[in-house]
């Protein structure tokens, strides 16, 4: 079904939407087929599947998979959606989703909320107080900045920002791009493989740290179990490291 006007669900509708003007579904409507957003689209309710070029505002609500096309933006708080799969602007609040492909060129940000899978990225993308449950890939063309947790290993070539308490509940092997450290709550509870790239360190531990890629210190790198790997780059910096 079409809509250019404005146009308000407040039942379960068992049809396929396609919104070009501006739409509201209320907490008690829902759309039992896909949905395409065009215009503007206001979430309180549930729908399906979602294709947004739209706006599209998710507020409390409930969404199946969503696919953000390049000139879609999605604002979200305390809403629940599925995959995602992000081309153009998200910023959520709160908010929940499924696994999350952030592209090249999208940007992605999170606050206080979960990613109840993994997070691929080739983005810009920033959580704050947003766990990621699942493990981490980021790409050479992708800044990824957390201060949260990530619930198994990360996969960098790109720019990766540890900040504040960020936790890494696997190893983080990097085979290029920057790796920063930068809070005395930092920890990588695996290793630090550093293969390529560069890394950084302004406050942070590890439980291991192994490669050949080169490290600056400006604070202090806490290892926690010094003899589990090896490391043969060179770390360079006023900074220093505390082995245990």
């Amino acid at each position: 079904m079409l809509f250019r006007s404005n146009y308000s669900v407040s039942n379960s509708q068992n049809i396929n939407l396609t919104n070009n003007g501006s739409t509201f579904i209320n907490s008690s409507g829902r759309i039992s087929g896909t949905t395409t957003n065009n215009g503007m689209l206001n979430n309180s309710g549930t729908l399906n599947n979602t294709t947004n070029s739209g706006t599209f505002y998710l507020t409390r609500g409930t969404t199946g998979s969503i696919v953000n096309l390049a000139s879609g933006s999605i604002r979200a708080t305390f809403g629940t959606m599925g995959d995602v799969n992000n081309y153009g602007s998200m910023t959520l609040s709160a908010a929940e989703t499924l696994n999350v492909i952030n592209q090249q060129d999208a940007t992605f940000s999170n606050l206080s909320g979960t990613i109840n899978g993994s997070f691929e990225n080739s983005g810009t993308a920033k959580l704050s107080a947003t766990a990621v449950q699942g493990g981490l890939t980021n790409h050479a063309s992708g800044t990824f900045t957390t201060n949260s947790i990530i619930g198994s290993d990360v996969s960098n070539s790109g720019i990766l920002n540890l900040n504040g308490s960020a936790m890494v509940q696997g190893n983080v092997v990097s085979d290029g791009g920057t790796v920063t450290l930068s809070g005395m709550g930092v920890y990588v509870l695996g290793t630090l493989e550093a293969n390529g790239g560069t890394f950084n360190v302004i406050n942070g531990a590890v439980n291991a740290l192994s490669g050949t890629a080169n490290g600056t210190l400006t604070g202090t790198l806490i290892i926690n179990r010094a003899g589990n790997a090896l490391y043969s780059g060179v770390m360079s910096g006023p900074g220093g490291i505390s082995l245990s």
